[in-house]
């Protein structure tokens, strides 16, 4: 989707000129006025979906698979968690301008019917959902569950469900899977996220942890799949910081 450019801005531009002298013009046909109104908007509104599509795009290429980490006592597995898919990617998609908005609908019976609508920073937005039953049943058929707790737990699995079907989000069991064959972070990279650090003030341990590594990981050791995910965590903070110094200080960002 990297090839859908915005080009009608400018279209919609010119169309407001017009739109505003023909409103300043007391012979102007009312109808004539409210059509080249409506038309303004649908430009508008296709603008914003063609961004939409090419930011989604660009921010599913920045997004790794998430691990599995998670036991699963009743299936002998591992699970990601909605905590650990949302850690994973939140820094992306918020850093390409999106945002996620969730609500239960009303159904009848035990369905839990949850949407997800995703706005973007366009203007565009699009909902998603998903419905089950709620979970009260344990893996043996019987109850282990209130019906309250079993529809928190239908809600949190909808809800992790929806996000990773939304941004396409893999999962690996593999720590190290999909990260370049086994390279470290060159050291340009690792000069690059240094200096965001240290820019944004972070705490490299608990950024590390916060990123889904072990407590003991140390940044010199991460894998190079990871730079693009840790550099745009700490390009969102660092924008995010800029922003509150700037309402502080009455000076626009």
């Amino acid at each position: 989707m990297g090839d859908l450019v915005p080009v009608s801005q400018p279209i919609a531009g010119s169309l407001l000129n017009v739109v505003a002298a023909a409103a300043a013009d007391p012979n102007t046909d009312v109808d004539k006025l409210r059509a080249l109104i409506d038309l303004q908007r649908l430009i508008i509104a296709d603008d914003a979906r063609v961004q939409y599509f090419r930011d989604m795009g660009a921010a599913q290429a920045e997004m790794q698979p998430v691990v599995r980490s998670i036991p699963n006592g009743a299936t002998n597995s591992k699970y990601a968690d909605l905590q650990a898919v949302d850690r994973a990617i939140r820094p992306i998609y918020a850093a390409h301008g999106f945002s996620l908005s969730f609500s239960e609908i009303p159904t009848e019976g035990a369905t839990v019917r949850i949407v997800c609508t995703v706005l973007h920073r366009a203007g565009h937005s699009e909902p998603h959902y998903l419905e089950a039953q709620a979970d009260t049943m344990g893996p043996r058929g019987q109850p282990n569950k209130t019906p309250i707790q079993g529809v928190g737990s239908a809600v949190s699995y909808l809800r992790r469900y929806l996000t990773q079907m939304i941004f396409n989000v893999a999962l690996t069991d593999d720590n190290d899977g999909n990260r370049d064959d086994g390279e470290l972070l060159s050291p340009v990279q690792l000069r690059e996220l240094q200096s965001l650090i240290r820019e944004t003030a972070t705490d490299v341990r608990r950024f590390m942890v916060a990123m889904g590594f072990d407590v003991a990981a140390k940044l010199e050791s991460v894998r190079a799949g990871e730079f693009v995910r840790l550099r745009t965590a700490l390009v969102s903070k660092r924008d995010i910081v800029a922003k509150r110094a700037a309402r502080q200080t009455g000076v626009a960002a």
